[in-house]
């Protein structure tokens, strides 16, 4: 189906944003439907504001909607035409009804031409105005003013100005109490109603307008100095500054309080007042519509001939063509450089303005001579000159005038009454109708919105239930797999949505599998180009799960341990570090974690390792017996992770190795320092995979002597090794042994197994200390008799395991390190002594 905006060959851009303000509008009870009207050119969009759902747009041409609502809008030419037509309550029911149907006609073309917060802040205008305008009172007045014997001979289009505002007052009143948010937004909307510019051409009744709204939505939205107005006030006919400097003050005591609600510290009669000078001010248009009539011969009656010789040369139009450029530029002349230029820079900074009602009627003829070029001399003249024609030719004069000046009245009407009724002039008759629609497909055009609404709604839930499904979506397959199901979305905005989600979902799971990927190599998971299955996917789960568990801690090894054992690497800027970037100038960063969780994030930065006088070789004997049950295991292994991570970064040696009845060797001395490398192959040792899960555990009894005695030639064998390499080697040894109770297998007799202990420190100047991971109501007393009151440390939780492994070790190390330094001062001082 044809969108109908297309037809109107509207960009894609504002067709989109034309449907979003729709579904915008909808929350708020706001309808917003268009069309394109069969067998006619459409040249309007209008809407309509009816109950429930309330306003509907339409794109439709002017001609059908003025001729909608015919028998509604008799009803409103009876009450200005006809003097003794009184209104009944039927009448007035029928008038409400007509508002709930009223609307707004602007041309399509606005849709492209508005800036869209524009579009949007005069629609919210209009969405309040219908709420909130007393439309039905403004009538029951227009209605009443036609009474008034003191004002018969005031024309109808003067009344209506004055209605309109004093309804204007209450309305804003009401809006400043019920919506003032609302009032804040329509604060553009409200300033672009009055212009400044080519202000000192208009009439009277057309300043006094503009200035009293000027001051109207100036005093609401709490403006203090407001230049324009008195701008306004500088360039304005002298009865129209004087009337509002006269009723300044008590303008704005209305304005709090409303019409109808006198101060007691005004006169009284304070509105008949007010609205008295307002018609006094009005029909000045009169003398000035005559002059222009004169000099521009609109109706081409040629009034001019009845002026005596000196004006008819003067100004009759077909004469005056001859000399009008002189004239003209005389009369631009008289302004100066600085007032053109200021004229026209106002202008240009004008927004473009919506036309919600019919095109304004051109009252002057933009190649003739203007009623304001005249000086006040000249158009006095003149005017004394019209009053002297034969009475025959001043009736028919002054007719011609009328009519004239009611087009002019009709524009200034339907600017301000518009979207909601619109003034017609039937030969210098005004008189208000009703704009709305009342087509046959109206009905048809909101089941047919709603009827979509429904479906757009539905299809929108579809999309938020695709939207949480595809987030647990971790592979590729799944994604296209679920992508291939889902049915195809009509919205263009879901369409973006969907495929947004596809891309961006695929791309972090490219991501989160880099990311996996890398950190099984980390661990050694993976190692060559092996395929990445299920069994490994859970072994990395295992790690992951256990780093994220030993993250709270790990801070605080990392410092124990930058205490005890010297720094393995440090970092300087590289010289040529402009030469590359690193990841914080690549736009991918932000969409893969992995750059900065893993990656050399600061490659201006590069490595720097420098060598202690310390070599540091620990090994780690861990009780793998049967009493190591599942968690009590897998805390070890923890304990282990925060060991490696730790030591990671410090110039050390290590061996991680299990005992149980046996002996088993894990994690022997390397060429390399401690990395986690090593992580997976101890994990490989302790666990295994059942049922889809890693399961923790040991078997056999507890042979401490033979964990001792291998750990401890695997020390010395390394020892040996590194003092091949370098004779001249200071070398620290510790052994670290872990265990939940006393031998069962191999030395169980306590004092026997110290001794072999003692005998082992002494011999190869090594460290071991035992830490005991005990159940609440385990004896710790075999532990001293084994390690001595001095190397050993005792466990029940995890937390505390951590903190006295972790003290234990470093002061191990310290230890060490102070009996080499002051070995090495010994010598020194030796030295200096021979």
């Amino acid at each position: 189906m044809i969108n109908p905006l297309q037809q109107l060959g509207f960009s894609t851009q504002t067709i989109r944003f034309w449907r979003n303000l729709q579904r915008r509008l909808y929350q708020h009870n706001f309808v917003a439907i268009d069309f394109v009207p069969e067998g006619t050119e459409p040249t309007h969009w209008q809407m309509l504001l009816g109950p429930g759902k309330m306003n509907i747009i339409k794109a439709i041409n002017w001609g059908q909607g003025k001729a909608a609502g015919l028998k509604m809008n008799k009803h409103l030419l009876r009450l200005v035409a006809e003097y003794e037509y009184v209104p009944n309550k039927s009448f007035w029911k029928s008038m409400e009804s007509g508002l709930s149907m009223s609307g707004c006609l602007v041309p399509d073309k606005e849709l492209s031409r508005l800036e869209e917060s524009q579009l949007e802040e005069h629609l919210l205008f209009i969405r309040l105005k219908h709420q909130y305008f007393p439309h039905i009172q403004l009538l029951k007045g227009l209605k009443n003013s036609m009474l008034e014997k003191k004002h018969l001979k005031v024309p109808v289009g003067i009344k209506a100005m004055w209605l309109h505002f004093r309804s204007s007052v209450d309305f804003m009143k009401t809006i400043r109490e019920k919506e003032l948010l609302a009032l804040a937004r329509m604060a553009d909307v409200l300033k672009e109603q009055n212009g400044l510019t080519d202000f000192d051409t208009f009439l009277p009744s057309h300043q006094l307008q503009l200035i009293l709204y000027r001051h109207l939505y100036s005093f609401h939205l709490q403006i203090k100095d407001d230049s324009l107005l008195q701008k306004m006030l500088s360039k304005s006919i002298p009865s129209v500054g004087g009337y509002f400097e006269r009723y300044k003050e008590w303008l704005e005591d209305f304005y709090n309080k409303g019409f109808g609600q006198e101060a007691a510290h005004l006169p009284k009669n304070t509105e008949n007042e007010l609205k008295s000078r307002f018609y006094e001010v009005g029909q000045e248009d009169e003398k000035f519509v005559q002059i222009q009539e004169i000099i521009d011969d609109a109706s081409e009656e040629h009034f001019a001939k009845f002026l005596s010789p000196n004006f008819s040369e003067k100004y009759d139009p077909r004469i005056q063509k001859k000399n009008l450029k002189q004239r003209l530029e005389q009369s631009l002349g008289d302004r100066s450089i600085m007032d053109r230029i200021q004229a026209v820079s106002e202008q240009l900074r004008t927004r473009k303005q919506p036309k919600f009602g019919p095109e304004a009627i051109a009252f002057y003829h933009p190649s003739t001579l203007k009623w304001y070029q005249l000086n006040v001399d000249e158009q006095s003249a003149l005017l004394d000159d019209i009053n002297k024609f034969k009475p025959k030719q001043l009736k028919v004069f002054k007719r011609r005038c009328i009519i004239r000046w009611s087009y002019q009245l009709q524009n200034r009407l339907n600017a301000v009454y518009a979207p909601f009724l619109v003034w017609e002039n039937e030969d210098g008759l005004l008189y208000p109708q009703w704009n709305f629609f009342d087509s046959p497909r109206s009905g048809d055009l909101q089941y047919e919105f709603y009827e979509r609404r429904i479906k757009e709604k539905e299809e929108t839930e579809r999309l938020e239930h695709l939207l949480k499904e595809l987030q647990s979506k971790q592979t590729m397959l799944k994604i296209r797999q679920l992508k291939e199901d889902a049915s195809a979305f009509t919205l263009e905005e879901n369409i973006e949505r969907w495929k947004h989600a596809i891309e961006s979902q695929e791309l972090t799971v490219r991501n989160q599998m880099n990311y996996r990927m890398r950190r099984m190599r980390e661990f050694s998971i993976l190692e060559g180009e092996e395929q990445v299955t299920y069994r490994r996917e859970i072994w990395l789960d295992e790690m992951l799960e256990i780093e994220e568990e030993v993250k709270p801690f790990i801070l605080f090894v990392k410092k124990a341990f930058q205490a005890a054992l010297p720094v393995r690497r440090s970092v300087e800027f590289d010289p040529y570090r402009h030469s590359h970037d690193g990841v914080e100038f690549d736009p991918m960063t932000v969409q893969d974690q992995d750059k900065w969780m893993r990656a050399n994030v600061m490659r201006t930065l590069r490595k720097k390792i420098d060598r202690g006088e310390v070599i540091q070789v620990n090994a780690f004997a861990l009780d793998s017996s049967g009493s190591m049950e599942h968690e009590r295991m897998r805390n070890l292994f923890k304990i282990l992770y925060l060991l490696v991570l730790g030591l990671e970064d410090r110039k050390s040696y290590d061996a991680f190795h299990f005992f149980s009845t046996y002996f088993n060797e894990t994690a022997n001395f390397t060429n390399l320092y401690t990395n986690r490398r090593l992580l997976f192959k101890v994990l490989r040792k302790i666990a295994t995979i059942s049922d889809w899960q890693v399961k923790y555990g040991g078997g056999g009894g507890t042979n401490i002597s033979e964990a001792i005695e291998q750990s401890y030639i695997r020390i010395q064998n390394y020892v040996k090794k590194l003092k091949d390499i370098d004779p001249e080697a200071n070398i620290a040894c510790s052994l670290f042994v872990i265990t939940d109770g006393e031998p069962t297998v191999g030395i169980t007799d306590l004092p026997e197994l110290a001794a072999f202990i003692e005998e082992k420190r002494k011999e190869g100047d090594v460290a071991i200390k035992g830490i005991f991971i005990k159940e609440e109501e385990a004896a710790p007393d075999f532990m001293e008799q084994i390690f001595g009151a001095q190397h050993y440390v005792e466990t029940t939780d995890f937390s505390e395991a951590v903190n006295k492994f972790v003290t234990i070790m470093t002061q191990t190390y310290k230890a060490q390190r102070r009996a080499f330094k002051w070995k090495k001062k010994r010598k020194g001082n030796r030295g200096a002594g021979e």
